[in-house]
């Protein structure tokens, strides 16, 4: 439990940074684990850039972007999500960021919604983090 709460906080720094309310991420991120089913290690594995294990951490990450409201039900992404992207896993380095923001750009050009939000959402995570390997993604700092 206590990786659990330390990796709530990581998480919310970051998420309230972006569009998420300072205290909405915990309450978003038990809700999407108990409506998923999926695991701390599912959280674990998206702080760390991974691949999702199985359907339900899929699912657990698009849950997120749609608590968030980073997306609605049908799959539609806000217009901002690049430049919060950027901003958000860019460190505070602004050409670290705009690098990001780009590759995120490009990603949501090129990844189409299906009908299934949770391999979008994955598909749109795996070209981000491939798309830019070199981009050193960092997650904000929590001091």
């Amino acid at each position: 439990m206590k990786l659990y709460a330390l990796l709530v906080i990581i998480a919310a720094v970051g998420y309230a940074q972006a569009r998420c309310k300072p205290g909405d991420l915990p309450k978003a991120t038990a809700t999407c684990l108990q409506k998923t089913k999926a695991m701390e290690i599912d959280i674990l594995d998206l702080l760390l850039l991974k691949n999702a294990r199985n359907d339900n951490a899929k699912c657990f990450r698009s849950c997120l972007m749609t608590e968030c409201e980073f997306m609605d039900e049908k799959g539609n992404i806000v217009p901002e999500l690049s430049k919060i992207g950027g901003n958000l896993l860019g460190g505070g380095d602004p050409a670290r960021s705009s690098v990001i923001e780009a590759a995120i750009s490009y990603c949501l050009t090129d990844t189409k919604f299906k009908g299934d939000s949770c391999d979008f959402v994955e598909n749109l995570f795996l070209c981000s983090v491939n798309k830019c390997k070199e981009c050193k993604i960092t997650l904000p700092k929590l001091a």
